[in-house]
This record gives structure tokens, C-alpha cells and sequence, in this order.
């Protein structure tokens, strides 16, 4: 025990002392180390006195407590202790941790709670803060409330319900599962539908109406209650009805039937296709020169319409593309090409091109700059070339991801395909008549192309971004794109050149250029943004300063005066430079407005400037020395402006879709105070889209001679009752060169047939027209030689040796069809007898024309009639049937004749394979008492003077009958064969 409390000393020298911390208690203490420590006690390490300890259950939070027990982890961080730190709807665990309690609104249904929160809540219920439910009203619960409990649907999605189920709706109305009123289409409406919106009404009352109302109602119908059609009584019906005083039904309007208001019998009417009493024809017009009168008496038709072109204003009846009557009385193509009549305009946004005529302003065609397939080219930048067909870049690579270009031919210039080989071109006519286009498959990626003046669709496999386009002295095209800046060069020409539409040559990009702009006469590119200066006579490489120049300066529109000068704008600045050919810099000039985008020059050298779709809305306009003249408004938003074959200047308004044509002779004076400004005399319709341009959309920057051409001349034959003969002409063509002819035919002069070529001399008999288009074309030959028109003759026949006024065979329609076309279409039936005349014979044979097929009789008697009698034989006592070889030419054999007596006698003829009739002239027929010779009556007196066909012969000088009829003959003949060479004469000249 030596060393332990109140023991001997481990050294055996005393007893030990008393310590604290040796384990045990000794005197003084109360604990020791772990000895005499109660629950949640600790030893005073020093004093060995108990200390009491916090813990989990002394009822104090603490975070810890000093026994380290309790809490979530037992780290004695509690969240609380006994009633302390508990909280409403909680308890404290033995652990000293929290534990929520179920209560009502805790949001969990439990026990007996019905609900609590969203728990145990239904549609359209909520839960009470006694946890027990209630129902809401709301839309769809039947009843109308503004608002509902949920306070959902109506109008506004409020609770502020127009309806609800049935509740709230009135007659042809619902309500929608928002509680909204709709308005239904219904029976009663006076709109017609298939069916309508309520479902009833109908035949079969499912709402398929057959009417409303007045909508689907035809003549002679109404529309019950129940929009169903029910037949109504109508004069026509061929049932005398109230109010009626006859009704011949199908006949009603019929000679010697009920009129057309069923109030009596028919009047003769003149002019409506119907023979009536005291009418020898009715060809459905009033109109005089086409066989039947204007009072519907039968006409003598004169066979005219013969004519030469030969000298300039014969030529200049017609239209000239590209030709020139100098030298005079002669046409040839020009040696310098100029603007066209068209200015071509593309409509950005719209992915199309449209075609104005600049004279009248119509909209003459539009047409898609890339296929369906591909989507919207997003078209630009134009140039017309020295056909007057367009080629057009497309801003977007749509052509497998790269650059394209489009060319469209010029119709009026034969420049267009006829793929389909049907003799006419399919090409649209007006704006928004835009012929479909698939794909880029086929012959020059047009194959699919409906619109024959699509020629070609050119991919550019090394541009991206393509603006630039311009047509050089060979009609080919340069192009390039602002992204890749490189130039190719297109075969250009008409579709049918050896290989039209591939590139010919490319040159690498040198940085400059491809934004936009033009070729000089010498053969230089001036292109855009930064501006570039190339001669194309050499390539496209080296430095700046070697084969070509680029400049710095914000460079954008260009355009080029008679000089050669180029004048290039500045989107912002508000000025254009002005360079001379060498590229050196001649000015810089304000032009009127801060910013700029193309221009055009026109033909005095005044300039004009397009002031952009930045916030402008007028084009600048400056004399060639700089000077500012003056602002013309237009439209908003002006990109473009170009100059045609009047010398107007047209303007492309952007935003106003429009554009807008400047009479540069009109307006107010300007700066100068001599010059007028300008004026705007035309705008156009709305485009349908954003027309963006500011390139020659006219043709009015070409140079170099025109490659071909065309005069199109609409000849007028006066009637259409007699064919044509043929045309002949006098020409000389080059080698190489050609000079071709087609007609087509017309019975208004503006709806033509099928073209169909002809060759000189060419019989032409099977057509029968009133009009004749003819179109000469021109193709420049070998070593620029063009072919020359000396003259053209149209010539009619008039069936050779027989009289002017004869009518000729029915002609034959020509072929391949086409509109509107003359000799293919209904004729009104004609009937030609033009000669009273005496006979010798007991039985007299009579003859007659028709100017189509028909079957006739002959009316005779020794009384004259006027047309009052009734059909078919109109009064006469007698008549013959007609008899013909070809349809055309009648002749009848008229019997019982009585010497000395004059009969009276006309044709009735019914036109084959219709109804339609007509009555010739009433002639007379005598049997003479003398003989005659040939037709012509022997005189009773030898010394009475004789007329022959309007022409006196003077009274025989003898006895000698022989004598006397030679002497007739021998002056008849003389002037039969005068006439016969005059009229040959005026066919030839």
C-alpha cells in the first residue's frame, strides 16, 4: 500500500500527503479524478470539487451543452430541451431535437381532417382552415358567375364568364370552354356553308347548305328556310305565269316568239345574232366593213387588206428592238445599243423579278429568280444585255451553298425557249402570274422551269454573296460576290448559244470589288465596296497599281456618262466622286442628302443619285459638271435608279414597295435657275415586296453593237372574210448571219395564235384573219455584218382572176393552236350575191358565196320582197334547193321563167353544223327577149350606148353584130387585164 493515500510513502519515510487528482477522496474533497462523480457531473481537475454539467434534459438549449449529448447529430448542439426552443405544432425528443406534430395546416391531410392544403382538395374545391372542403363555382360548373369563385375563363381569364354551358347563350350561339360567347355561322346567316358552324340547315339538315339567303342563289332559284334550293316561276320557264302574257321557254327572244320579258313577241333587233323580219343578217354587232351592215343589210365585202413596208414610216408602224431604219427606207440592226422599253426590278423579299413596261407602266411579267426547291435567292443586283433579256444576281448561296445568277429572256425579242414545243411561249404577263419552277435539274438548270423565258440558272461555285453582274462588248457576263471578291466570266447570249450560260474564265480575288457595278466600252470593271478598277484585258493579279487599281474611299453605287467618265457614290458623306476613265479623280460633289446609294446617268449627262433606304426619300439630281440641281421626291426608302429609252429616270422605293418614274423636264427650276429639277409622273402599284437594286435595270449602260433584234408589225387585213396569200420580201443576209420570219393571226388584234414561221412567197392561203402579226428577226453575222430588210409585202388573195368582191373558200384554221387566233375560231355566216343580171336561156342558173359551209336554197318570185315575210321563205312563191362542190360556192337552177318578166330571188343559207342563218341581197334575173352572148344583153338599138361593169362603150360604127361584140371584148378585156396588173401592182410594190 506504500505510495496510496494515508499510507507509507513509496520511500518509507512517511505517510503521504493528501492531493488532488490521485483518485482518491481525501479530506477537503468532494471528487476525485473520476471518483464520487454523480450524473451529469464532472471533478474539478483542481479543487476536486463536483461541478454540474448542461445536457439534453436540464430543460435549457444549448448548441452545445457541456455533456456534448444531444441534438440531431449527439453533438449536444440541440434544437431544444424539454418545453424550451419548442415551437407551435412541435415537441422536443428525448434527444433534445424537434419533431413536427400533425395539425391542421400542416398541408397534409391526416386523421380526421377532410383536407389540409392542396391535400385531399379536388377540382373546384378548396380546403377551409378547419381542414374541412368546400366547392367552388367556376367556368364549366352550369352557371354564369361574374366572377366565378376560381375566378378563371371569360373574355379576360377573370372569372368574369360571358356564358357557361348553356347558361348565358342566345340563338346561334356557344360557349367556349372558357366561358367565352361565339358567335355561330348558321342557316339564316345569309352566308352559305359547307357546312356551317351550328350544323343545321341543308338537305339533310347537317348544316351543308345549298344556300343562304341571297348567296348560292342562281337564276330562277330561291332558298327556302331551311337553305335548301327550290326551283321559282321566271319567265323562260315555258309556263305563261302571273304577270306574263306568253313564255316560249328556250325560245323566248326568238323571231316570232316571246320576247325576253315575256310581256309580248319579239321586235327585229339588229345586232343580236338572229334574223328577224326585214334583216338580211345579224352577225351580233352593229358594226359596218364586216358583211353585215349596221342596219343588218348584206354588204359588199371588198378584198383588202394587201400592203409593203418599204420606207421609214411604213416601218415605223411597227415595233423596232434593236433596229434602226438608218440608212433610210431599210432596217438593219443598230450599231448602238440603247435602253429598252422595260425596266426590270427586283423584288428582294419576294424572291422575284418583275418586268414594267416603261411607257405605260403595267407590270408585263414576273417572274422567281431561283426554283421552289431552293427558296428565296433574295435577288439584287441587275444588268440588261444587247438582247434586252435581264441577268440578275442572287444575294443568298442558295445553289448548293454557292453564288448564282439567272437570265431571262426578252420575249419580245425571240429570246425566249420553247421547251414544250407547242409553238407558243409560256411566260408570265402580268404581275403576281408567277409560273412555277422546281429544281435546277436539266439543260441549263431550267428543265423544270413552266416560264420560257427562264433560260438559264448559272451555280458559281467560287462565289458567296453575289452582286456584281455586268454585260461586256461580247454580251457575256461578269460576275462576283462581296464575300469571296472573285470575278468569272459567263457565256451570255440567246439560250441556244454554244455553250450559253458556263463560265469562261475566273480570277482570284484581290480584296476590291464584287459589291456592284459596271463594264466601260474599253473593256475596264469598276465594281464596288472597296471600289476596284480592272481592265479585263489583263488578269486579275499582281499588286496595287499593276493590272488594277483599288481605292479606299467608302465606295458604293456607280454609273458612267457618254464621256467614259465613272461616277461613284459614298453610302454616307453625302457626296459622289467623279472619275475619268483613267481612273483619276476629276471631283467630289454633294449630291443633296447625307447618304447615297445607286445611280444612273442619263442622256444630256446629268446624274442621279438614289438616296438610299436610310431615311431618304428623293433622288439627287446634278449637271455632269458637278452642279447640285435639286431633290425630286419620291417614294421611301430609294436604293436604285435607272434610265430609260425616254430618257425618264426611274427610281426603286424600298420601303414604299413602289416605283416611282421622274420626268427630268419637269418640276421647278433648279440651283441654276435653268434647269428644271424633275418630277415624279408616274408611281407604280405596290410590289408585293421590297424592290432593292441600284444596277442598269434598262440596258442604258450597254455599249457595242446590238447582236440581234426584231420589228414586229400588226397588220390589219380591214376584215377577216378572205385569206391571205403570202408575204414576200426583199433582204440580204450575211454569212452567219440570219434574218427569219413568223406570223401569227388575229381576230382583235391583240390576242394572237401560235407563231409559225414562213419562208418568202410562202402560201399562207389556210389562214383567214383580219390581223397579221409579223415579226422579222435579226441575227448579226459574220464580221458584225446585219442583215437588211429592204422590204416586206403582206399580200391577201382574192382568188386570182375572179372579181375583188368574191368571197374565197372556207379556210382552213392554221395549226398549234393558240389564242385568240383568226380562222381557227367561229365565223358569223356571210352570204355574197352581187349581180342582177339577164338571161337567154329558159331555165336561168344562179350563183352565190358563202364565207363558210353552208347549205341554201334560192328564193325566187316575179314580186320583190324586204325581209318582212316569215321564215324560211320570207314571201317568196317559189325556191330551188342550192347545190355546192366545196361548201362555199352555191349555184341553184331557177325554173318556170317567162320571158320579159323580172324575177326577184335571194339565197336563204344555213351555216353547217349550226343554226345560224342569213339571207343574201335580192337580185333580179330576166330572160331576155334578144339573144346575148355571154351574160351581157345585145343592144335593141345598135347606136345606145352599152355599159359593161360600170365602164361605157361607145355605139358600133356598123351593121356588122360580130364587130360590134368584138369591139366590146377587145375594151373589156383591155380593162380587165389594166385592173388585173394595177391590183398585182399594189400587192407587189
Amino acid at each position: 500500500l506504500n505510495g496510496e493515500p494515508n499510507h507509507c510513502s513509496a520511500q518509507c519515510t512517511g505517510i503521504t500527503q493528501p492531493y488532488c487528482g490521485n483518485s482518491v477522496i481525501e479530506a477537503g474533497e468532494q471528487c476525485d479524478s473520476n471518483v464520487g462523480i454523480g450524473q451529469h457531473q464532472q471533478c474539478n481537475p483542481t479543487s476536486c470539487q463536483l461541478e454540474n454539467l448542461t445536457y439534453c434534459g436540464d430543460d435549457a438549449v444549448q448548441s452545445p451543452n457541456d455533456e456534448g449529448t444531444g441534438g440531431p447529430l449527439n453533438d449536444g448542439n440541440e434544437e431544444c430541451d424539454g418545453s424550451a426552443g419548442v415551437g407551435e405544432n412541435q415537441a422536443c425528443t428525448s434527444e433534445c431535437t424537434l419533431i413536427t406534430l400533425e395539425f391542421c395546416g400542416d398541408d397534409e391531410k391526416n386523421g380526421e381532417e377532410e383536407c389540409d392544403g392542396s391535400d385531399g382538395v379536388g377540382d373546384h374545391q378548396q380546403c377551409t382552415e378547419s381542414c374541412t372542403l368546400e366547392n367552388l363555382s367556376y367556368c364549366g360548373d352550369g352557371f354564369v358567375q361574374t366572377p366565378n369563385d376560381g375566378q378563371t375563363g371569360g373574355p379576360l381569364n377573370d372569372g368574369n364568364e360571358e356564358c357557361d354551358g348553356s347558361a348565358g347563350v342566345g340563338p346561334h350561339q356557344s360557349c367556349s370552354l372558357s366561358c367565352e360567347l361565339n358567335d355561330l355561322t348558321f342557316c339564316g346567316d345569309g352566308v352559305a356553308q359547307n357546312p356551317n358552324e351550328e350544323g343545321t340547315g341543308g338537305p339533310l339538315n347537317d348544316g351543308n347548305e345549298q344556300c343562304d339567303g341571297e348567296a348560292g342563289v342562281g337564276a330562277n332559284e330561291s332558298c327556302t328556310q331551311q337553305c335548301t334550293l327550290e326551283g321559282v316561276s321566271f319567265c323562260g320557264d315555258g309556263n305563261i305565269d302571273q304577270g306574263e302574257s306568253c313564255d316560249d321557254g328556250s325560245l323566248n327572244g326568238q323571231p316570232n316568239h316571246c320576247n325576253a320579258q315575256c310581256s309580248d313577241i319579239t321586235s327585229p333587233v339588229c345586232g343580236n345574232d338572229v334574223i328577224e323580219a326585214g334583216e338580211q343578217c345579224d352577225d351580233d354587232n352593229t358594226t359596218n366593213g364586216d358583211g353585215c351592215s349596221s342596219s343588218c343589210t348584206t354588204e359588199s365585202l371588198q378584198c383588202t387588206g394587201s400592203g409593203t413596208y418599204t420606207v421609214n414610216s411604213e416601218f415605223d408602224q411597227g415595233s423596232l428592238i434593236n433596229v434602226t431604219h438608218t440608212p433610210s427606207d431599210q432596217l438593219q440592226l443598230s450599231d448602238q445599243v440603247n435602253a429598252f422599253n422595260f425596266i426590270w426590278v427586283a423584288v428582294s423579299t419576294k424572291g422575284t423579278v418583275v418586268k414594267i413596261d416603261t411607257d405605260t407602266g403595267a407590270i408585263v411579267g414576273e417572274y422567281k429568280t431561283s426554283p421552289s426547291s431552293q427558296g428565296n435567292g433574295d435577288p439584287s443586283r441587275t444588268t440588261v444585255d444587247k438582247d434586252g433579256s435581264v441577268w440578275l444576281s442572287n444575294r443568298s448561296d442558295v445553289f448548293n451553298g454557292h453564288g448564282s445568277i439567272i437570265h431571262i429572256g426578252l420575249v419580245e425579242n425571240g429570246q425566249c425557249e420553247d421547251r414544250n414545243g407547242n409553238g407558243i411561249i409560256e411566260t408570265s404577263t402580268a404581275q403576281n402570274t408567277i409560273l412555277d419552277w422546281d429544281d435546277a435539274s436539266g439543260t441549263r438548270n431550267v428543265a423544270t422551269a413552266d416560264d420560257e423565258c427562264i433560260v438559264h440558272y448559272v451555280e458559281l461555285p467560287n462565289s458567296r454573296g453575289t452582286r456584281h453582274v455586268s454585260v461586256d462588248a461580247n454580251n457575256d457576263v461578269w460576275a462576283a460576290g462581296l464575300s469571296t471578291r472573285n470575278f468569272d466570266l459567263v457565256k451570255g447570249g440567246k439560250w441556244n448559244v454554244a455553250n450559253s450560260g458556263t463560265i469562261i474564265r475566273s480570277e482570284p480575288s484581290v480584296g476590291y470589288g464584287g459589291y456592284g457595278g459596271l463594264i466601260d466600252p474599253s473593256g475596264v470593271i469598276w465594281s464596288a465596296n472597296r471600289l476596284l478598277r480592272w481592265d479585263t484585258a489583263n488578269p486579275l493579279t499582281g499588286a496595287n497599281g499593276t493590272n488594277w487599281t483599288g481605292y479606299e474611299h467608302d465606295s458604293y453605287g456607280l454609273c458612267i456618262d457618254s464621256q467614259g467618265n465613272v461616277w461613284n457614290t459614298s453610302l454616307f458623306g453625302g457626296v459622289t466622286r467623279k472619275f475619268a476613265p483613267d481612273g483619276s479623280l476629276l471631283g467630289t460633289f454633294p449630291h443633296g442628302f447625307g447618304t447615297a446609294q445607286g445611280c444612273a446617268v442619263d442622256g444630256n449627262d446629268h446624274v442621279w443619285v438614289a438616296h438610299s433606304l436610310l431615311g431618304g426619300s428623293s433622288v439627287g439630281h446634278l449637271l455632269n459638271d458637278g452642279t447640285f440641281i435639286g431633290n425630286v421626291p419620291v417614294g421611301s426608302g430609294p436604293t436604285g435608279v435607272s434610265v430609260d429609252a425616254n430618257g425618264k429616270v426611274w427610281a426603286t422605293n424600298y420601303y414604299s414597295k413602289t416605283v416611282s418614274r421622274i420626268d427630268p423636264t419637269a418640276g421647278a427650276l433648279g440651283a441654276d435657275l435653268v434647269t428644271p429639277i424633275g418630277a415624279v409622273d408616274f408611281t407604280s402599284v405596290d410590289l408585293g415586296g421590297n424592290p432593292y437594286n441600284y444596277s442598269d435595270m434598262t440596258g442604258s449602260t450597254l455599249s457595242g453593237k446590238a447582236e440581234s433584234g426584231t420589228w414586229t408589225v400588226v397588220h390589219d387585213g380591214v376584215n377577216g372574210a378572205f385569206p391571205w396569200k403570202n408575204i414576200d420580201w426583199n433582204a440580204s443576209v450575211p454569212s452567219g448571219g440570219s434574218l427569219t420570219v413568223t406570223v401569227a393571226t388575229s381576230a382583235d388584234g391583240s390576242t394572237f395564235g401560235a407563231p409559225q414561221s414562213v419562208a418568202d412567197g410562202q402560201d399562207l392561203t389556210s389562214l383567214s384573219s383580219r390581223y397579221l402579226k409579223v415579226v422579222v428577226s435579226f441575227e448579226r453575222g459574220d464580221e458584225d455584218a446585219s442583215p437588211v430588210l429592204f422590204d416586206l409585202a403582206v399580200n391577201r388573195n382574192c382568188g386570182g382572176d375572179e372579181p375583188p368582191t368574191t368571197t374565197p373558200p372556207e379556210p382552213t384554221p392554221p395549226s398549234g393552236g393558240g389564242g385568240g387566233g383568226g380562222g381557227g375560231g367561229f365565223q358569223s355566216l356571210l352570204v355574197f350575191n352581187e349581180k342582177n343580171e339577164t338571161v337567154a336561156l329558159p331555165d336561168s342558173t344562179v350563183s352565190w358565196f358563202t364565207n363558210v359551209s353552208a347549205t341554201c336554197v334560192a328564193l325566187y318570185d316575179d314580186a320583190s320582197h324586204d325581209n318582212t315575210g316569215t321564215p324560211p321563205a320570207y314571201g317568196y312563191d317559189s325556191q330551188v334547193p342550192g347545190i355546192t362542190g366545196n361548201g362555199t360556192y352555191h349555184t341553184a337552177t331557177l325554173t318556170g321563167l317567162t320571158t320579159g318578166v323580172t324575177y326577184y330571188w335571194r339565197p336563204n343559207c344555213t351555216a353547217t353544223g349550226s343554226s345560224q342563218t342569213a339571207l343574201g341581197q335580192q337580185l333580179t334575173i330576166a330572160l331576155a327577149e334578144n339573144p346575148v352572148v355571154l351574160g351581157f344583153e345585145a343592144p335593141a338599138q345598135p347606136e345606145e350606148n352599152v355599159k359593161v361593169l360600170g365602164f361605157e362603150i361607145l355605139p358600133k360604127t356598123g351593121g356588122d353584130l360580130a364587130g360590134y361584140y368584138a369591139g366590146i371584148f377587145s375594151v373589156f378585156g383591155t380593162i380587165l387585164i389594166g385592173l388585173y396588173l394595177g391590183y398585182r401592182r399594189s400587192l407587189l410594190r
